[in-house]
Protein backbone atom coordinates (compact mmCIF):
# COMPACT_ATOMS: atom_id res chain seq x y z
CA UNK A 1 0.00 0.00 0.00
CA UNK A 2 0.95 3.21 -0.54
CA UNK A 3 1.83 4.28 3.26
CA UNK A 4 4.22 1.55 2.98
CA UNK A 5 6.21 3.27 -0.07
CA UNK A 6 9.68 5.03 0.71
CA UNK A 7 9.09 8.79 0.05
CA UNK A 8 11.64 8.66 -3.11
CA UNK A 9 8.99 6.44 -4.88
CA UNK A 10 6.64 8.23 -3.76
CA UNK A 11 7.43 11.36 -5.20
CA UNK A 12 8.22 9.34 -8.54
CA UNK A 13 4.76 8.22 -8.77
CA UNK A 14 3.06 11.41 -8.15
CA UNK A 15 5.35 12.68 -10.56
CA UNK A 16 4.32 10.15 -13.12
CA UNK A 17 0.70 9.98 -11.94
CA UNK A 18 0.83 14.29 -12.82
CA UNK A 19 2.15 13.22 -16.31
CA UNK A 20 -0.35 11.14 -16.93
CA UNK A 21 -3.21 13.53 -15.70
CA UNK A 22 -1.58 16.43 -18.36
CA UNK A 23 -1.67 13.76 -21.05
CA UNK A 24 1.67 12.65 -21.07
CA UNK A 25 3.53 9.56 -20.31
CA UNK A 26 3.08 8.18 -17.34
CA UNK A 27 6.86 8.64 -16.24
CA UNK A 28 8.34 10.21 -13.10
CA UNK A 29 11.84 10.86 -11.60
CA UNK A 30 13.65 12.30 -8.98
CA UNK A 31 16.93 13.10 -7.76
CA UNK A 32 17.52 12.54 -3.98
CA UNK A 33 20.49 13.28 -1.06
CA UNK A 34 22.11 11.14 0.64
CA UNK A 35 19.98 12.11 3.40
CA UNK A 36 17.15 11.01 1.39
CA UNK A 37 16.11 14.58 0.62
CA UNK A 38 14.22 15.13 -2.43
CA UNK A 39 16.62 17.68 -4.37
CA UNK A 40 14.86 18.04 -7.82
CA UNK A 41 11.32 16.35 -9.50
CA UNK A 42 11.06 15.56 -13.21
CA UNK A 43 8.17 14.26 -14.82
CA UNK A 44 7.75 13.37 -18.86
CA UNK A 45 6.62 16.49 -20.98
CA UNK A 46 6.32 14.97 -24.25
CA UNK A 47 2.78 16.02 -25.22
CA UNK A 48 2.17 19.21 -23.18
CA UNK A 49 3.32 23.06 -24.43
CA UNK A 50 4.92 24.21 -21.38
CA UNK A 51 7.37 23.10 -18.62
CA UNK A 52 8.61 25.15 -15.39
CA UNK A 53 12.19 27.10 -16.19
CA UNK A 54 14.80 24.87 -16.71
CA UNK A 55 12.78 21.68 -17.76
CA UNK A 56 11.44 20.74 -21.74
CA UNK A 57 8.00 20.10 -22.72
CA UNK A 58 6.91 19.35 -26.20
CA UNK A 59 9.45 17.45 -27.79
CA UNK A 60 10.40 13.65 -28.00
CA UNK A 61 13.24 14.95 -25.63
CA UNK A 62 10.87 16.19 -22.42
CA UNK A 63 11.48 12.60 -20.71
CA UNK A 64 11.20 12.52 -17.10
CA UNK A 65 14.95 11.76 -15.65
CA UNK A 66 15.87 15.03 -18.18
CA UNK A 67 13.51 17.35 -16.75
CA UNK A 68 14.51 16.06 -12.66
CA UNK A 69 18.76 16.03 -13.97
CA UNK A 70 18.21 19.48 -15.76
CA UNK A 71 17.51 20.99 -12.38
CA UNK A 72 20.71 19.66 -10.75
CA UNK A 73 23.42 22.77 -10.62
CA UNK A 74 27.11 20.96 -12.21
CA UNK A 75 28.94 22.86 -9.44
CA UNK A 76 26.84 21.25 -6.84
CA UNK A 77 30.21 19.37 -4.93
CA UNK A 78 27.25 16.65 -3.68
CA UNK A 79 26.55 15.15 -6.95
CA UNK A 80 28.17 12.28 -6.81
CA UNK A 81 26.40 11.38 -3.49
CA UNK A 82 23.13 11.78 -5.32
CA UNK A 83 20.62 9.14 -6.52
CA UNK A 84 18.23 9.24 -9.08
CA UNK A 85 15.33 7.42 -8.91
CA UNK A 86 12.85 7.05 -11.75
CA UNK A 87 9.60 4.68 -12.40
CA UNK A 88 11.03 3.45 -15.81
CA UNK A 89 14.29 1.94 -17.14
CA UNK A 90 15.96 5.31 -18.89
CA UNK A 91 16.06 5.50 -22.37
CA UNK A 92 19.40 5.73 -24.49
CA UNK A 93 18.92 9.56 -23.77
CA UNK A 94 18.22 9.66 -20.51
CA UNK A 95 20.72 6.99 -19.41
CA UNK A 96 23.15 9.29 -21.11
CA UNK A 97 22.12 12.17 -19.31
CA UNK A 98 22.46 10.12 -16.06
CA UNK A 99 26.07 9.56 -16.98
CA UNK A 100 26.72 13.08 -17.68
CA UNK A 101 25.56 14.65 -14.83
CA UNK A 102 27.92 13.75 -12.22
CA UNK A 103 25.34 11.54 -10.39
CA UNK A 104 26.77 7.68 -9.91
CA UNK A 105 23.18 5.81 -8.41
CA UNK A 106 20.20 4.93 -10.18
CA UNK A 107 17.12 3.30 -9.39
CA UNK A 108 14.41 2.61 -11.46
CA UNK A 109 11.16 0.69 -11.06
CA UNK A 110 10.03 -0.93 -14.37
CA UNK A 111 12.38 -2.24 -16.85
CA UNK A 112 11.74 -1.09 -20.33
CA UNK A 113 12.39 -3.74 -22.96
CA UNK A 114 11.45 -1.28 -25.83
CA UNK A 115 13.67 1.60 -25.06
CA UNK A 116 15.41 0.31 -21.85
CA UNK A 117 19.29 1.24 -22.20
CA UNK A 118 20.55 0.76 -18.62
CA UNK A 119 23.88 -1.08 -19.05
CA UNK A 120 27.05 0.71 -17.99
CA UNK A 121 29.16 -2.22 -19.49
CA UNK A 122 28.00 -1.49 -22.72
CA UNK A 123 29.15 2.06 -22.60
CA UNK A 124 31.90 3.33 -24.05
CA UNK A 125 35.34 3.27 -22.29
CA UNK A 126 34.58 6.83 -20.79
CA UNK A 127 31.24 5.93 -19.05
CA UNK A 128 31.76 2.15 -18.35
CA UNK A 129 35.01 2.63 -16.24
CA UNK A 130 33.00 4.90 -13.87
CA UNK A 131 31.49 3.53 -10.57
CA UNK A 132 28.19 3.53 -11.33
CA UNK A 133 25.59 1.85 -9.21
CA UNK A 134 22.76 0.77 -10.59
CA UNK A 135 19.38 -1.24 -9.21
CA UNK A 136 16.19 -2.17 -10.55
CA UNK A 137 13.67 -3.36 -10.97
CA UNK A 138 11.75 -3.95 -8.01
CA UNK A 139 8.98 -6.30 -9.00
CA UNK A 140 6.10 -4.36 -7.27
CA UNK A 141 6.19 -1.14 -8.25
CA UNK A 142 6.99 -2.59 -11.62
CA UNK A 143 3.71 -3.82 -12.06
CA UNK A 144 1.78 -0.75 -10.83
CA UNK A 145 4.43 1.07 -13.22
CA UNK A 146 3.36 -1.12 -16.08
CA UNK A 147 -0.21 -1.08 -15.37
CA UNK A 148 -0.45 2.22 -15.61
CA UNK A 149 2.00 2.75 -18.67
CA UNK A 150 -0.26 0.31 -20.15
CA UNK A 151 -3.53 1.80 -19.73
CA UNK A 152 -1.86 4.72 -21.60
CA UNK A 153 -0.76 3.01 -24.36
CA UNK A 154 -3.91 1.95 -24.88
CA UNK A 155 -5.45 5.36 -24.71
CA UNK A 156 -2.72 7.47 -26.38
CA UNK A 157 -1.11 5.28 -29.30
CA UNK A 158 -2.89 3.78 -32.52
CA UNK A 159 -4.78 0.74 -32.11
CA UNK A 160 -2.81 -0.58 -34.79
CA UNK A 161 0.40 -0.38 -32.28
CA UNK A 162 -0.83 -2.03 -29.33
CA UNK A 163 0.08 -5.39 -29.88
CA UNK A 164 3.64 -4.57 -30.68
CA UNK A 165 3.74 -2.32 -27.89
CA UNK A 166 2.49 -4.65 -25.08
CA UNK A 167 3.25 -7.91 -26.32
CA UNK A 168 7.22 -7.45 -25.34
CA UNK A 169 6.53 -6.29 -22.05
CA UNK A 170 3.68 -8.83 -21.19
CA UNK A 171 6.82 -11.15 -21.92
CA UNK A 172 8.14 -9.67 -18.50
CA UNK A 173 5.50 -8.22 -16.59
CA UNK A 174 2.25 -9.98 -17.43
CA UNK A 175 0.64 -8.96 -14.17
CA UNK A 176 1.00 -5.19 -14.82
CA UNK A 177 0.21 -5.31 -18.83
CA UNK A 178 -2.94 -7.35 -17.87
CA UNK A 179 -3.84 -4.84 -15.14
CA UNK A 180 -3.10 -2.43 -17.34
CA UNK A 181 -5.73 -3.57 -19.97
CA UNK A 182 -8.51 -3.62 -17.09
CA UNK A 183 -7.54 -0.16 -16.30
CA UNK A 184 -7.88 0.81 -19.76
CA UNK A 185 -11.95 -1.21 -20.11
CA UNK A 186 -13.10 0.22 -16.89
CA UNK A 187 -11.97 3.78 -17.69
CA UNK A 188 -10.73 3.56 -14.09
CA UNK A 189 -7.62 5.94 -14.84
CA UNK A 190 -9.68 8.20 -16.74
CA UNK A 191 -12.33 8.30 -14.08
CA UNK A 192 -9.65 8.80 -11.39
CA UNK A 193 -8.36 11.60 -13.84
CA UNK A 194 -11.49 13.67 -13.93
CA UNK A 195 -12.29 13.44 -10.20
CA UNK A 196 -8.60 14.62 -9.27
CA UNK A 197 -7.51 11.35 -7.41
CA UNK A 198 -3.92 11.83 -5.39
CA UNK A 199 -1.25 9.79 -6.22
CA UNK A 200 -1.59 7.72 -3.08
CA UNK A 201 -5.27 6.67 -4.09
CA UNK A 202 -4.44 5.79 -7.32
CA UNK A 203 -1.35 3.54 -6.62
CA UNK A 204 -3.37 1.61 -3.78
CA UNK A 205 -6.36 1.01 -6.26
CA UNK A 206 -3.87 -0.04 -9.21
CA UNK A 207 -2.03 -2.27 -5.87
CA UNK A 208 -5.36 -3.91 -4.96
CA UNK A 209 -6.32 -4.53 -9.07
CA UNK A 210 -2.65 -6.57 -9.06
CA UNK A 211 -3.10 -8.20 -6.20
CA UNK A 212 -0.15 -7.04 -4.42
CA UNK A 213 0.18 -6.31 -1.11
CA UNK A 214 4.03 -3.94 -1.95
CA UNK A 215 4.97 -4.94 1.58
CA UNK A 216 8.29 -5.93 0.27
CA UNK A 217 8.31 -2.02 -1.04
CA UNK A 218 9.65 -1.01 1.90
CA UNK A 219 12.94 -1.81 1.50
CA UNK A 220 13.27 -0.80 -2.04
Amino acid sequence: MWKDVPTPWRACFEEAWLAYCNGSTPVGAVVVSSTAEIVTRGRNRVYEAAAPPGQVAGTGLAHAELNALLQVGTGDDRLSSYTLYTTMEPCPLCFGAFCLSGLRSLRYAARDGLAGSVNPASMPGYFSSRPFDVAGPFPDLEAVQMAMYTAHIMERCPPDRHAELLALREGYCRSGVRAGLKLHHSRCLLQARQQEWTAGRVFDEVTRLLGVTAATVASQ
